[in-house]
């Protein structure tokens, strides 16, 4: 596998890829970023905004799928744009002939096609990096994490970590921060009201890690501890 890592902006880009294409993805993108910012530009309460926005219909695409994650979780669009961009690159690197892929944004995954060890960071958390995700090969499958006490992402919750898994990378990264948003108080009872929530969500399983206590819900890959 090739493997590359590129930093822009905001964007912390983890690329492997079983052929050379990394200049183009990482023109994908920039392409994507572009359409991004000249919508924003144009539109400041989609970037802003922490409740679901309508967009045009001849809104670009990135914008669209963003905002149809935040409609279905409930959450503004921009708490998926981490792994919408994920899957946008992951889906042009398969377009160019790419059979194993993994795009990894800011923590938040979009692989396909090969077994992947997917590690599991949950700051403090006695657990963290200690156990991780067994991906097998297959379809694409998102894999993104939020968290109120790791990373720069906003949350309103006190999750240490909160992973969502999708076959839609856009919906799981939007719904690890509506799931994280929901773990708040009394520890075991957050990580509940948490469980609770995801099961509203159109996700394949969820996993929520709050200092000792983990919580899953629905179809998550094999957990497997990580040496």
């Amino acid at each position: 596998m090739i493997t590359r890592k590129f930093l822009h902006k905001e964007t912390v880009l983890n690329i492997k890829v079983d052929i050379d294409i990394i200049d183009e993805l990482i023109e994908e993108v920039l392409f994507q970023r572009k359409q991004l910012e000249h919508y924003i530009q144009k539109n400041p309460y989609f970037y802003c905004s922490y409740e679901p926005v309508e967009v045009e219909k001849n809104a670009p695409g990135i914008v669209k799928r963003m905002a149809e994650a935040g409609k279905l979780c409930g959450v503004g669009p921009m708490a998926a744009v981490a792994g919408t961009i994920s899957e946008l690159c992951a889906r042009r690197g398969i377009e160019l002939g790419a059979v194993k892929i993994l795009i990894e944004n800011g923590g938040d995954i979009c692989c396909c096609g090969s077994e992947f060890i997917i590690k599991i960071f949950s700051g403090d958390a006695g657990i963290s990096n200690k156990i991780g995700f067994k991906v097998k090969p297959g379809e694409i499958l998102g894999i993104c994490t939020s968290s109120q006490t790791v990373g720069h992402s906003v949350s309103f919750g006190e999750s240490d970590a909160v992973v969502a898994i999708s076959k839609n990378t856009s919906v799981a990264d939007a719904a690890a921060t509506a799931v994280g948003n929901a773990v708040k108080g009394e520890v075991a009872e957050s990580v509940q009201k948490g469980i609770e929530l995801a099961k509203k969500l159109p996700v394949e399983g969820v996993m929520i890690i709050r200092g000792e206590y983990i919580g899953t819900y629905g179809k998550l890959p094999e957990i497997v501890e990580i040496e």
